[in-house]
């Protein structure tokens, strides 16, 4: 009885999914700029262009590049701006990057505008 108990538990556990941070814009910070990653839209059944503050970055390369610039930062934190068109799947990938790096992750969102009426 406790076996059936314990197994129908964990079945209906609730997902945890992927922890995230959103900010609308990167905070500015006394002595280090924030670390931004971009994701542009090259176009369709394109790989988007990535950068890593600015330097273009393959994405071959992140990983490594990701190390590199967080190796004498106080703090681990990547903020990453993706173009709208960008496929969420691109996105994430970037994100489970930063995550293996131990880097906490901060998705940046653009501010809503008001339609006029």
């Amino acid at each position: 009885m406790f076996f059936i108990g314990l197994i129908l538990t964990l079945q209906f556990s609730p997902s945890q999914g992927i922890r995230v941070h959103l900010a609308r814009a990167v905070p500015s910070l006394l002595l280090v700029e924030p670390l931004v990653a971009r994701i542009g839209f090259s176009g369709r059944d394109l790989q988007p262009d990535l950068h890593l503050d600015s330097k273009v970055v393959s994405w071959e390369n992140l990983y490594s590049a990701l190390q590199e610039s967080l190796k004498l930062r106080p703090d681990w934190v990547v903020y990453v701006e993706a173009d709208p068109d960008v496929d969420w799947q691109r996105v994430s990938d970037v994100m489970d990057m930063i995550r293996n790096a131990r880097a906490q992750v901060v998705l940046l969102t653009t501010p809503i505008r008001d339609e006029p009426l």
